[in-house]
This record gives C-alpha cells, structure tokens and sequence, in this order.
C-alpha cells in the first residue's frame, strides 16, 4: 500500500515539473534564409514574454543533432560554418528562461544547394565606337565557388531606352558581352542583368537598373585609312623636297653674296671712263681712223760667181733702178682702203 502510493507521489511531481518546463511559449515564426550558401535559422520572440529569454539552436546532420548557438539573446544563429553546399539538414531552435524551456520548433529538409538564393550579378556598363559593353561580374559564394557549384550558366541581359516599356533581351555564356545591334548613337540606354543555371534550373536575381548614354559610331573604314596614308606620305614627301630646295637655293645665294676666292684689289679701283650719260653726248656716225703704212720690198741679190762677182740679168738690170724707187702707201676711205704708188 505504501508502495503504491510512493509510486503516485513520484508520477505527479514527474509530470507536473514537465508541465512547469512545457509551460514557457516556443519562439514564433521560424524560418530559414539561405543566400549564396550561407544558412541562418531566423525567429521572432513568443508572444507576452519576458525580454531575458535566450535561445539554443541546433542542426541534425547524418549523425544527429549538434548545438550551434546556445543561450544566446540574438534571434538568429549563422550555421553557415557547420554545413556543406550539398547537404540536407534539419534545423531547430527552443526559448529558455532561467529553469524554463520552450518545445523545439525545426524547420525539416533543407537543400542548401537547390534552395539558397542567388544574389544579383554586378553589373558594369562602358559605351565605345557605338556599342555598350556590359562586364558582368558573379555573385561571392560564402562556400566554394559560383562557376565550380553552378556551371554551366547563362547570362541574360536586358537592355532598353530609357523610358521605353519595349525590352530587347540577349543571352551568353560569357561574362563579357557586347551590345551594338540597332544601337543609336546619343541615346541613352538602361540594361539588367541576372544568371540562369542550366544543372538545378535556378535563377538568380536581377541586377539594379544601369543607364548609360551611347557613344557615336567612330570606326573609320579600310579605304579611309589608306587615303590618309597615302595623304600624309605625300605631303611628307613634298615638305621634304621642299626642305632641301630651299637649303640648296640657300648655300647658293650664301656662296654668292660671300665667295670663298677673293678678288685683286685692283678690280676694286674706280673706273677712268666717263660716265654712260657723257658718253652718249658721241652717238652719231663713226669716224674712220686712218694711219700710214710703208711697205718696203727688198730686192733680191744675184747669186756669185767665181771670183767674187755678181751675176745679173739684163731685164733685171734694167728693172732694178725703177724697182728700188718705188714706195707703196695705203690711205683711208671705205673698208681696206685705196693703193696708191709714189715714185721717189
């Protein structure tokens, strides 16, 4: 009998301490946040509670639960260091206070690679020759790498005017992407990028909004480029012979006004003729000079005979008394003059 009833006493204070522990609210509204692979356990205080409650949080791996955050004041705990981007996990968090705790409340079956959000692309805009250049840069993975957890992906950018509601879309595999089709120059244009990966079907979100005015179309065709070749070759051409022209003109004009060779003095002696304008004081018919010319023939001597004695001939001997008498004399009048013969 007093078996039994030991037996009552221990139930009641048994049950009844559980129903003084079960008595403190759990937190409210537990849900999980899972961006770029990392995962927190999120929840909001009970209702009507004190404001010195603390909260344990754990995760149920392969091996059971593990404590992550315990006694903590903080409505969230990052579990983020004890888990991998391809595992399943159950999570779960309880409110203490003092003796106090609350049921667990868990949040079941979470893929951390198929259920995190992907953040939006960086998005950088530059505009050359008339096109729009869009760099797009991956979100940052809290584990491992973008490229090595979600590859292949596919970039799809939108692009518009401003103030346009029509949108054009292209799509790339590459994060460097070049925009230049139906392109006008001078107008402003906005572009939105986000990410599409083709193994688990996700996208991630779209990038902010940027805007950028498009350049003019500079690009200068083959044949332009030859002609200003062709161009500039002449006129280099034509300035350096004209370099050397005006050098060559130069020495000469410089070996003229000062030559090497230096002239006598005397050609440096003013002149003893009259000036041109006395000079011309004497134009009118020329006057012939003339002079006398005596012109003397010597008569030739008969050759010797023996003993000394010169041999002549009669005509000879007759002719010689004239001969030796006789003097020529030229005068003037008219070219060459007349002859005229005087006997002596």
């Amino acid at each position: 009998m007093a078996t039994r009833t030991l037996k009552r006493i221990f139930l009641a204070a048994v049950f009844g301490l559980s129903g003084v522990l079960a008595a403190l609210p759990p937190p409210d509204n537990v849900r999980i946040f899972s961006e770029n692979m990392g995962l927190q356990l999120l929840w909001d205080p009970p209702v009507n509670t004190s404001n010195k409650l603390t909260y344990t949080t754990e995760y149920k791996s392969l091996s059971g639960f593990t404590t992550v955050c315990v006694n903590q004041s903080e409505t969230s705990c990052d579990v983020t260091n004890k888990i991998t981007p391809f595992g399943k996990y159950d999570l779960r968090v309880r409110a203490e206070l003092q003796d106090q705790v609350s049921d667990w409340v868990t949040r079941n079956d979470f893929e951390v690679l198929q259920m995190t959000n992907i953040s939006a692309p960086s998005v950088k805009l530059q505009t050359r020759r008339g096109e729009i250049e869009v760099q797009i840069t991956d979100p940052l993975m809290r584990l491992n790498d973008f490229q090595e957890l979600y590859r292949p992906v596919q970039y799809v950018i939108s692009y518009w005017r401003e103030g346009d509601v029509h949108k054009l879309e292209k799509r790339s595999d590459q994060s460097h992407v070049i925009l230049s089709a139906t392109l006008a120059a001078h107008v402003k244009y906005c572009v939105q990028v986000h990410i599409y990966s083709h193994m688990i079907n996700m996208t991630s979100a779209r990038s902010n909004h940027n805007c950028i005015k498009n350049s003019a179309n500079d690009v200068v065709s083959g044949w332009q480029i030859m002609l200003v070749m062709l161009g500039s070759f002449v006129v280099v051409g034509a300035g350096t012979l004209l370099f050397f022209a005006v050098g060559w003109y130069s020495c000469r004009g410089i070996h003229y006004l000062h030559p090497k060779a230096k002239l006598p003095d005397h050609f440096f002696i003013p002149s003893l003729l009259p000036p041109l304008s006395q000079m011309d004081q004497f134009k009118g018919q020329p006057v012939e000079l003339c002079h006398p010319l005596s012109i003397v023939l010597e008569t030739p001597q008969p050759p010797l005979l023996d003993g000394g004695l010169h041999c002549t001939h009669p005509l000879q001997e007759e002719e010689q008394p004239e001969r030796q008498g006789e003097k020529w004399e030229t005068g003037g009048g008219g070219d060459g003059g007349d002859r005229a013969l005087h006997s002596l």
